[in-house]
């Protein structure tokens, strides 16, 4: 029996990584749904523009830049430029995509100078009576003291981005699910699918992030 795979998720949300997921967003519409478990990446694929000379990475994911060019040379792989592009080039490449329901605001910077901004930030909010949602890493736990209304989701460690790529997408649903009314995420080192992980959270703010200094 041929069988058509498309991604099984309506589009601008979170992708699905559980079988969950997939019920939360096609229960009622399609006839049958096979859960084979949890994804291992947690990311979309890597896609390439391969219509010039140097191939140019046009959305990062598991596929890194890094392994890319240890195949093809120093030079001979393009790093994607994170753009709000008018004509998308690739899946993924809407202005606002990837997105819970909430609002994103990404923070880069200086660590510590993040998590003292953030810490003050999200106090304000909570004393006002909103629920917010942070998305940070174990290391940074410690700043936030624990309020009500803050829901703390942990990426892993910052030094193992395979963690947060595969957690990413389950967390926004997550925030989606304990009905936040505000989500800040901590920016990962944009190294190897850390680039990945930058990049969703990226299209998740609405292609905006703020740096802290």
């Amino acid at each position: 029996i041929p069988v058509a795979a498309p991604s099984a998720n309506l589009s601008g949300r979170p992708s699905p990584t559980r079988g969950a997921h997939v019920i939360s967003d096609l229960g009622g519409k399609v006839d049958l749904i096979l859960d084979a478990g949890a994804t291992g990446v947690g990311l979309e694929s890597t896609v390439l523009d391969l219509t010039s000379a140097c191939p140019r990475i046009l959305r990062p994911g598991g596929i890194t830049f890094e392994m890319l060019e240890e195949v093809l040379g120093k030079g001979g792989v393009e790093a994607p430029q994170f753009t709000n592009c008018e004509r998308p080039l690739a899946p993924g490449m809407k202005y606002r995509h990837y997105a819970p329901q909430a609002p994103l605001r990404l923070f880069t910077g200086d660590q510590d100078a993040v998590n003292s901004y953030l810490a003050e930030e999200i106090l304000q909010e909570v004393s006002a009576g909103k629920k917010v949602g942070l998305l940070a890493y174990d290391e940074d736990q410690s700043f936030f003291p624990r309020v009500p209304g803050l829901s703390f989701f942990s990426l892993g460690k910052r030094l193992n981005p395979a963690e947060g790529a595969e957690r990413l997408y389950n967390l926004l649903r997550l925030c989606d699910q304990v009905g936040v009314e505000q989500i800040y995420a901590v920016a990962p080192p944009r190294v190897g699918v850390g680039e990945a992980i930058f990049n969703r959270l990226w299209k998740a703010s609405g292609g905006r992030a703020e740096e802290i200094k």
